[in-house]
């Protein structure tokens, strides 16, 4: 399944989780969640349990490199107290652990406007 080149492109597959581009603080319209019916503003996100939410407006403070993560973790509903300044979820993204082995990868990355959606909702079209 193709999926974006940031952690927070799996978001919504958690469950209780969709992607809402309208909500998003940055004017890319790439990010913006609603975890559990809460506002981007109102959730939490965190890479290897550090915050890094947005403190001027909320949602995503800073990405990370993708191919450095080992897994992302969504928690809603019924979370540790640790996350108080949550109200709708906690987005944790845990990077990889280093080994003492050598090895590496060659990754190729292609994007051409031919592959492109159409984007539903254009930046200055207000539906009534």
């Amino acid at each position: 399944m193709p999926i974006g080149r940031s952690f927070q492109s799996v978001i919504p597959f958690a469950p209780g989780a969709r992607q809402e581009p309208l909500q998003s603080a940055r004017g890319n319209r790439t990010n913006g969640f609603q975890i559990d019916g809460a506002s981007d503003g109102e959730n939490a996100y965190l890479i290897d349990g550090i915050n890094t939410t947005n403190v001027n407006v909320g949602g995503v403070g800073k990405n990370f490199q993708p191919d450095f993560i080992e897994s992302v973790q969504v928690k809603s509903s019924s979370f540790e107290a640790e996350y108080g300044g949550a109200l709708g979820g906690v987005v944790n993204a845990v990077p990889k652990r280093g080994t003492q082995d050598w090895h590496g990868e060659l990754k190729v990355y292609y994007q051409s406007s031919d592959l492109d959606a159409t984007d539903p909702a254009p930046a200055g079209l207000l539906l009534l």
